[in-house]
C-alpha cells in the first residue's frame, strides 16, 4: 500500500506509525473488497507489531472502526493480538447498533415536522452511510443532521420542543460572547444548532439542526435555495425515503466538509472515496464550477486529491493534471491527517493551513479569528486549571499525615 509519505509532495513528512499504517492499509482495502470488487491485497509483510491501545485510539480518532473491526485473518503473525479483534468487533457493535438506531429515527422525525408544516432534508450521518456505501454498516453515525430553510427555524425549534429535545449549543458561552462582538446577535456558528431527547436515557437521539450549509465564521457563501431545487429522495437501508442533497451537491458538501475541518480525520476522505465509487458518472468538472462559485475550489480539489491517494477514489483520466493541487498544502494535510492535534499550537498550525486553503485569502479571516480566540481561551483555561492544580497539591500535602505517601 503507498502511505502518504509516497508522495513527492509528502516526503519531508515523518513516517506513519505503525498503528497509522495498519489503519490505512485495512481501510483501503475494506472499501475496494466492497465497493469496487477488488480481490483482496497482496499479504502485507512489511508491516510492524502495533501498540493495540494506540491502535484503538487511532481508529475512533479517525472514525473508521467500521471499516477495520474485522481483522483479515492473513495478517503477519504478531501483528496483533486476538484479544485486539474482540476489542475491536465489541466496539463496532456498539457503534453499528448506535446507527441503526438514529437510521431508525430518521424518517419518522421528518414525518413528524412535515406534520408541523415543515420540510427537511436529511444528510451526512446514515444518508452518506447510503448514499456512499451502500452497505449496511461501512459507516458509523451518533447523530442526525437537517437542513431547514432559514425561515422555519423558530417554527422547527418549538416542534423540536414539543417532541421532547433540548436545547444542546455544543458551543462554548464565551465563543458566543466575543463573536457577538463582531457580527451582533449571531453565534459563531450562525447556521445551525444542537438538540437532543432523552440525554440521561439509553438510546438518546442527538441532532444537529442547520439552516446553512457551513459555520458562519468559514464565510462560504454557499447558496442554500440551489441545493432546495436540486434535492433528491434517496432509500436508507431498511426501505425509508428521505429527501435530501443532490449526487453532485453531496459531493461537494464531503470535499468542502472535509477541508473546513482540516483533515483532521481519515473518514473524512473515505466518506470521499466512498462516494466516487459508488457514483462513477458522476460530472466531476460541475461540481468543481460549483465548488468555484462559493470559492471553495482549492478545497475541493485538494480533498479529491487526497481521497485518491489514500483511498484509491476513482478519478477522471487526466484530473490531477488538469487539476493540480498544491505540492505544499498536501505536504501540510498529511502532516494534519496524522499528527497530535492537541493545545494551542494545533489549533494555530491549522488557522495557518486554512489561510493556504481559500481560494480568496480574506474568506480565511473568519476562522483565523475563531481559532485565534479559541487559542486564547486555551491557554487561560489551562494556565487557570494549573493554578487550580498547584493549590490542591498544596492543600493535600499539608492534609496527609507524615508517614503517608505526599501528593504525586
Amino acid at each position: 500500500m503507498p502511505s502518504f509519505r509516497s508522495s513527492p509532495a509528502a516526503r519531508s513528512s515523518p513516517p506513519l506509525s505503525p498503528e497509522h499504517r495498519l489503519l490505512l492499509i485495512l481501510a483501503r482495502r475494506r472499501l475496494a473488497q466492497e465497493l469496487s470488487g477488488a480481490s483482496a491485497a497482496a499479504r502485507p509483510d512489511s508491516l510492524e507489531p502495533v501498540d493495540e491501545r494506540a491502535f484503538l485510539e487511532a481508529a475512533a480518532r479517525h472514525r473508521l472502526l467500521s471499516l477495520v473491526w474485522n481483522l483479515p485473518p492473513d495478517l503477519p503473525d504478531g501483528i496483533v493480538s486476538p484479544r485486539l479483534r474482540d476489542t475491536l468487533r465489541a466496539a463496532y457493535l456498539r457503534t453499528f447498533r448506535t446507527s441503526l438506531q438514529i437510521r431508525g429515527e430518521c424518517r419518522p422525525l421528518l414525518d413528524d415536522l412535515a406534520d408541523a408544516g415543515i420540510s427537511a432534508l436529511a444528510f451526512k450521518g446514515p444518508v452518506i452511510g447510503a448514499m456512499a456505501y451502500r452497505t449496511e454498516g461501512l459507516r458509523s453515525c451518533t447523530d442526525l443532521d437537517l437542513l431547514i430553510r432559514k425561515d422555519d427555524v423558530e417554527r422547527t425549534v418549538r416542534a423540536l420542543f414539543n417532541l421532547g429535545f433540548e436545547e444542546r449549543n455544543p458551543l462554548y458561552d464565551g465563543y458566543d460572547a466575543t463573536w457577538s462582538r463582531y457580527l451582533p446577535h449571531q453565534r459563531p456558528h450562525g447556521n445551525a444548532n444542537g438538540y437532543v431527547r432523552g440525554q440521561d436515557a439509553p438510546g438518546a437521539l442527538y441532532l444537529d439542526l442547520h439552516w446553512g450549509i457551513a459555520s458562519r465564521y468559514f464565510l462560504i457563501p454557499w447558496d442554500p435555495d440551489g441545493i432546495w431545487e436540486r434535492r433528491q429522495t434517496i432509500r436508507l437501508p431498511g426501505g425509508d425515503s428521505v429527501p435530501t442533497f443532490s449526487d453532485e451537491d453531496t459531493l461537494l458538501f464531503l470535499c468542502v466538509h472535509a477541508a473546513k475541518d482540516n483533515y483532521d480525520r481519515l473518514r473524512l476522505l473515505a466518506d470521499v472515496a466512498a462516494f466516487l465509487h459508488t457514483h462513477p458518472d458522476l460530472d466531476i468538472d460541475r461540481v468543481l464550477e460549483r465548488a468555484a462559485a462559493i470559492r471553495c475550489r482549492g478545497m475541493a480539489v485538494l480533498t479529491l486529491t487526497l481521497a485518491a491517494h489514500l483511498f484509491d477514489a476513482p478519478l477522471p483520466p487526466g484530473f490531477r493534471q488538469a487539476h493540480p493541487a498544491s505540492p505544499g498544502l498536501l505536504q501540510r494535510a498529511g502532516a494534519l491527517l496524522f499528527a497530535p492535534r492537541r493545545g494551542v499550537a494545533g489549533l494555530l498550525q491549522r488557522g495557518a493551513f486554512h489561510l493556504r486553503l481559500r481560494d480568496r485569502v480574506r474568506d480565511a479571516f473568519g476562522t483565523l479569528f475563531y481559532q485565534t480566540e479559541l487559542s486564547i481561551r486555551t491557554m487561560i483555561n489551562r494556565a487557570a486549571s494549573s493554578s487550580g492544580e498547584d493549590r490542591g497539591a498544596e492543600a493535600d500535602a499539608h492534609s496527609v499525615s507524615p508517614t503517608a505517601p505526599g501528593p504525586a
